[in-house]
């Protein structure tokens, strides 16, 4: 069997710590991705715990639209995203304090 795949678009971000690492994505209707992760760094704001969470948004070409660094005094962890058909963005994770407001 074959498989046959195209790429639509790379877009590489990190820092400059020993642990970057995304744990999922969704698309939604008009092909934006929704990447989630975390980092022991400061990815797109203030780093705060030694684990912060992150969201980050791209469109439909890659590019970068906007990013949240979810981070608060201990460890944030952001494990899994959905988005529903009115664009409404949903995560979901751990952390070890009240939950920032983003």
């Amino acid at each position: 069997m074959t498989f046959t795949y195209s790429t639509e678009w790379v877009n590489q971000f990190g820092t400059a710590s020993n642990f970057d690492q995304t744990q999922d994505l969704a698309i939604d209707a008009l092909g934006n991705t929704y990447v989630v992760g975390n980092t022991t760094g400061s990815i797109f704001g203030d780093h705060a715990g030694f684990f912060d969470g992150f969201l980050a948004k791209f469109d439909r070409f890659g590019s970068l639209e906007w990013a949240r660094q979810i981070a608060t005094s201990r460890n944030d962890f952001v494990n899994t995203v959905a988005v529903d058909p009115l664009g409404n963005i949903f995560i979901a994770g751990r952390g070890s304090s009240a939950a920032p407001n983003l």
